[in-house]
């Protein structure tokens, strides 16, 4: 039996792949990734993602990336989350929320602002390796978010796997997750 990719699973689109467009759910703005095969990885990124207006046909950079990422759409259309694979060993997410002004929230500084030192901010912090991503959007206006890694690194290996689960409110804040789908999102990547 071979074993799926979990990403499957996930209501996303990797870039790049197959796939270079993804529309948000009222179509009025779409992604778009373009990929540089001749740029010079050392002083450019080789991929950059465009958002277009599709009303206005008004086109932007929104995100440039060196390896792969995933992006969610809000199901209101509002906000975009981007998860960033940067390394093999760490991860970085960026929510958008469009509107008059574009705003940038980096989520994973975000989370490391909003915990206490002595809570999971030492996981988060200091962990070999630690992965944050956006889940999946719980409604229009939250989002559900995991750090999962290893809380040590030593000559035998890593030791101490932990994985971490926050709802995040849009421009408000992180709190521990406990929803009826916690089991669902720990057994995800």
């Amino acid at each position: 039996m071979v074993e799926s990719d979990p990403w499957e699973q996930l209501p996303h689109v990797s870039f790049p792949g197959s796939r270079n467009r993804l529309a948000s759910p009222n179509r009025r703005s779409l992604l778009e990734n373009i990929d540089c095969d001749d740029c010079d990885s050392a002083t450019t990124y080789p991929h950059t993602i465009y958002l277009i207006d599709t009303k206005r046909h008004a086109r932007r950079m929104l995100y440039q990336y060196g390896r792969w990422v995933n992006v969610l759409w809000s199901p209101s259309s509002q906000a975009v989350a981007i998860n960033d694979f940067c390394a093999a060993d760490d991860s970085r997410s960026v929510l958008f929320v469009l509107g008059p002004r574009l705003k940038r929230i980096d989520l994973s500084k975000t989370l490391l602002m909003t915990l206490r030192p002595g809570t999971d901010y030492h996981l988060l912090s200091g962990g070999y390796p630690v992965f944050k991503f956006v889940v999946r959007w719980l409604d229009s206006r939250s989002l559900l978010f995991k750090a999962t890694g290893f809380a040590e690194a030593g000559s035998s290996g890593f030791k101490r796997p932990f994985t971490l689960i926050y709802a995040y409110r849009v421009q408000d804040s992180f709190v521990p997750y406990s929803g009826s789908n916690a089991s669902d999102a720990s057994r995800s990547r």
